[in-house]
């Protein structure tokens, strides 16, 4: 059956728009929420990828001073390596100054390892002078003497003429002492 309101309107029921401004209110609501909890997690983010930026740089710094404290201490151990050796180098310097014939001067003394061997080597380098007929023979006396000397050639195992070069009025030599 069909249902017809007679009334004029001002008596008429009115229907209620309660419940389409209460949804649009709620909708409302929710949508700023919605944009506000995504500029919270927008803002979080960024915080986020600007302390992890700066957390790498602090770690990119840590790792390299990481790897120079690894080279530190092996460096460290390398020189106690050698102190327990019991090396005495005053010893071994007057001895080198002792045997130096006249007419032979030093130009170079290091320690060094050989990349091949993995063993370290004492490099003595030099000159001789060719005004006397014995240059050569200085240097062969030279080596002669340190390997014949006892105190400096106790931590040694073989002393070797590595190089020879001649100019006008000298003659460069290389030693190497394992």
């Amino acid at each position: 059956m069909l249902e017809i309101n007679l009334l004029p309107l001002q008596m008429r029921k009115k229907k209620s728009i309660f419940p389409s401004v209460f949804l649009c209110r709620i909708g409302g609501l929710f949508l700023f929420l919605l944009i506000v909890i995504s500029l919270f997690v927008i803002a979080v983010r960024s915080y986020q990828t600007v302390a992890y930026r700066k957390m790498k740089q602090e770690w990119v710094g840590f790792f390299q001073l990481e790897n120079m404290s690894k080279q530190l201490n092996k460096e460290k151990e390398d020189l106690e390596k050698y102190l327990k050796r019991g090396i005495l180098w005053s010893k071994k310097f007057d001895s080198i100054n002792k045997f130096l014939p006249r007419g032979v001067w030093l130009t170079t003394l290091c320690w060094q390892e050989d990349d091949k061997s993995k063993e370290n080597i004492f490099i003595i380098k030099g000159r001789s002078l060719i005004l006397e007929k014995e240059a050569m023979a200085n240097i062969i006396k030279f080596m002669d003497n340190l390997k014949n000397d006892k105190v400096f050639f106790s931590d040694f195992k073989k002393i070797e003429l590595i190089t020879r070069k001649k100019s006008e009025k000298a003659m460069g030599f290389e030693l190497q002492i394992r």
